[in-house]
């Protein structure tokens, strides 16, 4: 669940302008309001670097845990596995720049 959760979170924080505008519920956005009262002057298309790295430390945390969980339920997974596993979807995802986050 919160590796599944945490890949429709990354998917979120990069269609956000388009989800808003297919009138859908995401994460991403759920968080930039949490954060931000005034979303009036926000730009969806380019969101502040800050609030994405951010955001995307907080989703590989939570990815983390779901492999955590994983492993100590006897799946055959390490720290090391699901970094590769997390940095090649954000890769796949178009999302080399944030790879750096992944630790």
């Amino acid at each position: 669940y919160e590796i599944g959760m945490s890949l429709q979170a990354i998917d979120d924080l990069f269609d956000i302008q388009e989800d808003i505008d297919a009138n859908k519920i995401n994460l991403a956005l759920g968080k930039f309001l949490e954060e931000n009262i005034d979303i009036s002057e926000a730009d969806f298309h380019s969101l502040d670097d800050t609030f994405s790295k951010k955001f995307l430390e907080k989703i590989v945390e939570s990815a983390y845990h779901g492999f955590f969980i994983l492993s100590n339920n006897g799946f055959p997974i390490s720290h090391s596995d699901a970094k590769q596993m997390l940095k090649k979807l954000f890769k796949l995802r178009g999302l080399e720049q944030y790879v750096e986050i992944i630790k």
